[in-house]
């Protein structure tokens, strides 16, 4: 018997056999190139999507490095396994000699560019932020005290002078604040926010807080001669006016930015002679007597 005819059959190699090595041998790396892209793309969509979160709990570099390693092994395989080509490396690394060759010479060089290409993140970053008034309040003229902006930054709070054209720039926030909501506050003598409540996300743009002018509150008392109160006595301030009560009593509000020139009040009453005085917002509560007019007879 011949001796190649004595070996056992499960060592015979077919063609069909052969072809299907060959065909297992040519998926295998189509298979690992399609799980690395994979890992790619999933790590890829979680930088862009949770961002925020990444930044604010400082994962980004950390996570970044992960995809240079699975981007480089995607390219490794493609280029080493699929094309068939070859590429080594060595230097000196550490005080010893490095030697790199094959699929690992493509992810050292992805991972190494990865880094030193990409800018790393800024440590901080600056914020504008835009004092917008009421629309019926656009033509008014900006106040002529100084104002400031309070912003709630963790465990710090930055406080910046509002400018002439009523903007507060931040310099140097935290990076690791962006996109992150923070109270604000301002310091006015004469606006107030309209939504002192309200949660800003600070980012690359500009913040904008809706204020609005205050409202003092301007209140006193008419009475006669006698001190007895003066009921519907007209008082006026810039054009509003409202009734005195019963006890001759009136409260009106009046704005906190109302010039010096505007800041007289008028009382008109029947029968009593006319009053005109200028008065200090929120100060203490006016008090009036007016005297009667006296009736002229004819001889």
């Amino acid at each position: 018997m011949n001796k190649k005819q004595q070996e056992p059959a499960s060592r015979v190699t077919t063609p069909a056999t052969a072809r299907k090595v060959r065909t297992r041998a040519k998926r295998a790396p189509m298979i690992a190139v399609l799980a690395s892209a994979t890992i790619v793309l999933v790590l890829l969509g979680s930088l862009m999507h949770f961002a925020p979160m990444l930044a604010l709990l400082g994962l980004v570099g950390h996570l970044w490095y992960v995809l240079l390693v699975a981007l480089g092994l995607t390219a490794g395989i493609l280029v080493f396994a699929v094309n068939k080509s070859w590429a080594s490396y060595s230097g000196q690394a550490l005080g010893g000699k490095l030697e790199l060759s094959g699929p690992v010479v493509v992810m050292f060089v992805l991972v190494i560019l990865g880094f030193w290409l990409v800018p790393a993140p800024a440590t901080s970053f600056d914020v504008a932020v835009f004092l917008e008034p009421k629309l019926d309040e656009r033509l008014g003229r900006l106040p002529q005290g100084r104002e400031w902006v309070s912003l709630e930054l963790g465990e710090d709070r930055k406080r910046e002078v509002v400018d002439e054209k009523g903007i507060a720039r931040f310099i140097g926030v935290p990076s690791n604040l962006r996109a992150v909501g923070v109270v604000a506050m301002l310091d006015s003598e004469s606006r107030e926010l309209v939504d002192p409540n309200k949660k800003l996300k600070i980012g690359d743009g500009p913040l904008h807080l809706a204020v609005r002018v205050k409202s003092i509150p301007f209140s006193g008392t008419i009475l006669d001669e006698h001190g007895q109160p003066i009921i519907a006595a007209q008082v006026s301030v810039r054009g509003t006016s409202v009734a005195t009560d019963a006890n001759g009593h009136f409260e009106m509000p009046v704005r906190a930015d109302l010039p010096e020139t505007d800041r007289s009040v008028d009382v008109l009453a029947s029968g009593f002679q006319s009053y005109r005085a200028a008065f200090t917002p929120g100060s203490n509560e006016l008090r009036v007597q007016l005297t009667r007019v006296t009736a002229v007879t004819k001889p």
